[in-house]
């Protein structure tokens, strides 16, 4: 090296009006030292008339180094040094335990993360990562991607202001002008690029709606649709949510609403699985006026629950038109005796007969309020599948398949309500009956699940996973590590990571490629169904409910082998011929499975008498039961609001917890088993609405999933939001 360095040199910078002279030379010695890796200090600056001038000097040069100013206050010791040359380490620790690795994110990992940011999902950056850095976890590569992508998508604090001009600023999103209501913020908007592709050709929709669920709020938004993209479907098929269903039939009214199966099924099953015998209100009278069939007196003998009604929302059941003509009766029920000892023969001489009075006597079965609580069942374990096998027959019923029945919506719903009602009074089921007839088979509900309510067509979707799989896109794969993700957040993945995806697949639908792509996950199901009946033997005689077209279902055996390319191009009508396609052509010559030869032959029907026709003399024998009032559901009905109600609630809470405060004093130990014991259900509701808030607020720990088993109780609690976002 060099024991000295001389230079003189000269170059231009570009001008900066936001500098000055003396910061054009610092930032130029600032230069001198990264390039030769020497430390200077200022001696002078000298302000010029054409520039700057700064006198500079080497750290360490002894004769240009500041002198020790030593302290003038009495007392001080000056430790003036020239330096320190021996450093001294003394260090104890007493527990052994595993070395500490440093758990922050490299640069290398932030890289990755910052280059995949606009393109790839979380989830997709996760194993990428963790192959490269096994020490980082999911959830820091999730608020890693987070906090850089807020450059992209949060415009503003607000979180709906912010999500409006995100909108604003993409060109293929349109936002609706909605109506707002008081007290509800509302913001709508429609992917134009795929809306404008499907305007008017739309048959059948899915709709699903979370958290706080407003008819009217729901009604705006879907007349906006139906006013902006001609949306007018003849199915919407929704969960069993009676706002999204008020909302379909206002906006639609001449839309078949279709409750998706996996729902139905679920609720069925839930409540199934519940041993209280308290049940919906039942109404026996409308069901005897309805179907004669059914016994008024079968009925639950407890008091029933009016909060449970599948939905959460009542509706309101049609008027059943009473007969003023009808003369008032009285039914007179005498449980069985034994038999008493016969009475002495008188030898009367008198000539008058004695009055004799005949009572038949019902048999000897004992009354079901004799019967205790303890013994009955709301349904046994047993019979929990029967039902919702059933439950699914009369789902799929229809006019356009052949059973049991007359093909007709009358028909099919009598055949279904008298066989559920005959299995429930066969097994002595009264709480279960009444369940299902006040949520399921009356009037105003059954067309809201039964296919036979459209009779001239069948919906393709039987349930409404096609939206449960979107949801599943947006939790799993963005939101599902995120606590309490912001609005923007959430459009910006709907408009910039979803809806690219689903236009390029509804061109590819839409375009003839010349190629098979994006088919449905049905066809390789139907492919194996379709081969295993053409290889199954056939037995007469046939099912009498089995009656055979060759023309409307196509049987397969029926028909000429088919080529490997139908499995790809049939589709699935809604009317009969259910499948078509060229390559569906039947067989030359009379077939055993003729339709003319098995059909039967349909007889008329009378009105009132629709469905199954039976002449039963113990049926007449009976007394009408018509005019018997029914008086099980009187319930007192609350007619406070929702806020009243609530906030009558938590008053009467602070006052007891108040009270509880002054038990403390008295130190006694009942008092507090006996809290403890009767309160246990809501001390375990509190503690696990504190625990969901805890873990939704805390960034350290997984946020509960909505059907967690340890807070599936408090999936309506809505947790506090903490910081500055309070009021957002």
């Amino acid at each position: 090296t060099f024991s000295s360095i001389k230079f003189h040199g000269t170059y231009t910078i570009p001008v900066d009006p936001m500098m000055c002279e003396k910061d054009r030379v610092q930032s130029t010695a600032l230069e001198v030292w990264r390039t030769t890796g020497y430390c200077f200090r200022v001696l002078h600056h000298y302000p010029l008339q054409t520039g700057h001038k700064t006198l500079y000097c080497c750290c360490q040069d002894k004769d240009k180094k500041q002198k020790p100013r030593p302290s003038q206050k009495e007392g001080v010791k000056h430790r003036n040094r020239i330096g320190q040359h021996t450093m001294s380490i003394k260090m104890r620790h007493l527990e052994a335990h595993v070395p500490y690795y440093d758990v922050t994110m490299p640069p290398d990992a932030i890289q990755i993360i910052r280059d995949g940011l606009e393109w790839s999902a979380p989830s997709a950056l996760v194993p990428k990562i963790r192959t490269l850095y096994p020490h980082l976890t999911a959830s820091q590569v999730h608020f890693a991607w987070t906090k850089m992508s807020e450059i992209l998508w949060k415009k503003e604090t607000n979180q709906l202001t912010s999500a409006r001009l995100l909108l604003e600023e993409c060109h293929d999103v349109e936002v609706l002008d909605v109506t707002t209501l008081d007290g509800i913020e509302q913001l709508c908007w429609g992917i134009a690029a795929v809306a404008h592709q499907l305007s008017g050709k739309v048959v059948e929709i899915a709709l699903d709606a979370t958290c706080k669920k407003r008819t009217k709020a729901l009604q705006n938004w879907a007349t906006c649709l139906q006013e902006k993209y001609h949306l007018i479907p003849r199915f919407v098929h929704v969960d069993k949510d009676m706002a999204e269903i008020s909302m379909a039939q206002s906006v639609w009214p001449d839309t078949k609403i279709q409750i998706c199966w996996w729902h139905l099924q679920k609720a069925l099953r839930e409540r199934l699985a519940k041993s209280k015998l308290t049940t919906t209100p039942y109404k026996p009278l409308h069901a005897c006026h309805e179907f004669t069939f059914i016994n008024i007196n079968f009925r639950p003998p407890g008091t029933p629950d009016p909060s449970e009604f599948e939905g959460g929302v009542l509706l309101e059941a049609d008027k059943v038109p009473y007969d003023d003509n009808i003369v008032p009766s009285l039914s007179i029920r005498i449980p069985a005796i034994p038999p008493s000892n016969p009475m002495p023969i008188r030898n009367d001489t008198s000539t008058h007969k004695p009055l004799t009075i005949k009572i038949k006597l019902p048999t000897g079965q004992p009354d079901d309020e004799s019967v205790p609580a303890h013994l009955r069942s709301f349904c046994p374990t047993h019979l929990h599948d029967t039902v919702v096998q059933m439950v699914e027959q009369h789902l799929c019923a229809h006019p356009l398949i052949p059973g049991y029945c007359y093909p007709s919506p009358a028909g099919i719903r009598q055949w279904a309500v008298k066989q559920m009602y005959m299995f429930c009074e066969e097994n002595d089921l009264p709480e279960l009956w009444a369940y299902l007839w006040e949520n399921w088979y009356r009037r105003g509900r059954w067309e809201l699940w039964a296919h036979t309510a459209a009779p001239g067509e069948i919906p393709r979707l039987k349930t409404t996973m096609v939206m449960e799989s979107h949801w599943r896109h947006v939790k799993v794969d963005y939101l599902y590590h995120f606590s309490k993700p912001r609005v923007d957040l959430l459009v910006w993945i709907l408009v910039k990571k979803l809806a690219p995806t689903y236009h390029i697949k509804l061109d590819h639908l839409l375009s003839d490629t010349g190629r098979f792509r994006e088919l449905s996950s049905w066809r390789k199901k139907f492919k194996s169904e379709w081969k295993q009946a053409s290889m199954t033997s056939i037995t007469l005689p046939l099912n009498p409910k089995y009656r055979p077209d060759t023309h409307k279902w196509h049987l397969v055996q029926s028909m000429h082998p088919v080529s490997p390319i139908f499995f790809l191009e049939v589709q699935r009508s809604r009317t009969t011929p259910f499948w078509s396609h060229p390559a569906l052509v039947p067989l030359d010559g009379d077939s055993l499975l003729s339709s003319e030869s098995l059909q039967p032959e349909v007889e008329g029907i009378e009105s009132g008498s629709i469905g199954e026709r039976e002449t039963s003399e113990v049926e007449e024998d009976k007394e009408p039961d018509g005019n018997m009032v029914d008086t099980a559901a009187t319930a007192k009905i609350d007619r406070r609001t929702f806020k009243e109600h609530f906030s009558h609630l938590i008053a009467n809470l602070r006052d007891f917890t108040s009270g509880l405060e002054y038990q403390i004093q008295f130190g006694d130990h009942r008092m507090l088993n006996t809290v403890e014991r009767e309160g246990a259900n809501f001390i375990r509701l509190m503690e696990n609405c504190l625990e969901r808030e805890r873990r939704e607020n805390s960034a350290r720990v997984r946020s509960p999933t909505t059907w967690e088993k340890t807070t599936a109780n408090v999936m309506f609690y809505r947790s506090r939001p903490p910081g500055p976002e309070h009021g957002t």
